[in-house]
């Protein structure tokens, strides 16, 4: 079976969490260590960068068929950031924020079908911020539950996104404690119509399809 590497999976989607604390006890990946899925040692390295001050990313998988066997996680300093001929012009381009920091994660699948840690760097090329401002950081910005359910009910019933910004800013003590940014709201609300836009498709196919089976009962289906 032919074995495929996806390169740079950058982290798109807003997590939606409890928030995390500086204080909690800081655990050093080792390796040697193991986790049950590559999801949980994504959370694990995630959360070792909180408390240390970087920000991270999914970078390199490497899969057989359609399994995942192993990945890497790097900071998100890692790298240069690609050319793009479009941007050639452009009279305002964001600042660079890659600088091939080397800090990063590597896991395996092992014999045990366990997701094992098989090699760890440290050090990276540049500071690492405080651990109370590190709640910015792409990896670290987060939705608390609360604050995904306020956004779900205002946008169901209409309340402006700068009003129930503005009313959890307040609740947190200010921006700087709210643990997200006005574009980390706007794609959640996009990610969350977009799911409603998939999971209504899916109904209607699966309602026509039933239809089918009543009027012609020798035709199935399944999803």
């Amino acid at each position: 079976m032919d074995d495929h590497i996806i390169e740079n999976q950058d982290m798109d989607d807003l997590n939606v969490e409890s928030p995390k604390s500086p204080d909690e006890q800081l655990i050093e990946p080792t390796v040697g260590m193991q986790f049950d899925t590559f999801d949980e040692a994504f959370n694990f390295y995630n959360s070792y960068a909180f408390k240390k001050g970087f920000s991270v990313r999914r970078d390199r998988i490497h899969t057989k068929g359609a399994a995942k066997v192993s990945q890497r996680f790097v900071c998100a300093k890692q790298g240069k950031k690609r050319y793009d001929k479009r941007r050639a012009n452009a009279t305002f381009s964001r600042a660079q924020t890659r600088c091939e920091c080397e800090a990063k994660m590597y896991v395996q699948l092992n014999d045990m079908e366990k997701v094992e840690v098989k090699s760890f760097t440290e050090e990276h090329t540049h500071e690492c911020i405080t651990p109370r401002k590190a709640h910015m950081l792409r990896s670290h910005r987060s939705l608390s539950k609360v604050q995904a359910a306020q956004a779900n009910f205002a946008d169901v019933v209409g309340i402006a996104p700068k009003a129930i910004v503005d009313f959890q800013s307040r609740q947190a003590g200010g921006r700087e404690s709210l643990g997200y940014i006005n574009m980390d709201w706007q794609n959640y609300l996009r990610q969350k119509r977009q799911k409603m836009m998939e999971l209504g498709v899916a109904g209607a196919i699966s309602e026509y399809f039933q239809k089918l089976q009543v009027e012609n009962p020798s035709f199935y289906f399944a999803f």
